[in-house]
């Protein structure tokens, strides 16, 4: 069983209380190595809701735009993989940074 069928089978049988990923700026993915823990998935992987969105102007339009969201599912997740996004450059890497003021 993956961490996602992990994570709404608890969710399901009540053992655990899992808040909802719920934006359409991104599509949940997974990842090798991913667990549950404490009812969360980590790390919760991110990707674009589209193919056609994982140019850099996307994502960091995408982050702009939910934030306050991301912010949180760093929080709530403990981390956060993006991933299929065409990030190339410490540039690229940079921008996405600047978006939450720490570049």
């Amino acid at each position: 069983m993956n961490p996602i069928e992990l994570k709404n089978s608890l969710n399901n049988n009540k053992h655990i209380r899992v808040m909802e990923f719920s934006s359409k700026a991104f599509k949940e993915g997974n990842c090798q190595g991913q667990k549950v823990v404490h009812g969360e998935i980590m790390p919760l992987v991110l990707q674009p809701p589209e193919p056609n969105k994982g140019d850099l102007e996307s994502l960091l339009f995408a982050l702009n735009e939910n934030k306050d969201w991301f912010e949180q599912m760093i929080i709530k997740n403990s981390a956060v993989l993006l991933r299929g996004y065409n990030v190339e450059k410490a540039e690229d890497f940079n921008e996405i940074l600047e978006v939450f003021g720490l570049g």
